[in-house]
């Protein structure tokens, strides 16, 4: 099940820092933090070949994300900052009511 940040906020759960959720610029179009994740595998997985460890192949979004979680964040952090550049907005939340819940 995908949770979105409205639904977290409603059921008092803490959200990751890292939590984002777009909308495009026509607000046709929404993705959750885990349709950008896989976006950003997709495109790790399609600009980079498998990598062969003791003749087994790795995805290069799997190996990154489990050998490097640091440089993984780095980069999807990256990735979303250009699909915003690009025309997709994150979605704001009233950020009185995401503290007074959260507290």
């Amino acid at each position: 099940m995908i949770i979105t940040k409205q639904m977290a906020i409603d059921a008092n759960l803490e959200l990751p820092l890292d939590f984002y959720e777009l909308v495009s610029d026509d607000g046709e179009t929404f993705l959750t933090h885990r349709d950008i994740e896989d976006m950003y595998n997709d495109m790790l997985d399609e600009c980079y070949p498998d990598l062969m460890i003791a003749g087994f192949a790795y995805c290069t979004s799997r190996a990154l994300k489990d050998c490097d979680p640091i440089a993984y964040d780095c980069g999807f952090s990256e990735y979303i900052s250009h699909l915003i550049e690009d025309g997709w907005e994150e979605i704001e939340i009233a950020k009185e009511e995401t503290e007074s819940k959260a507290a």
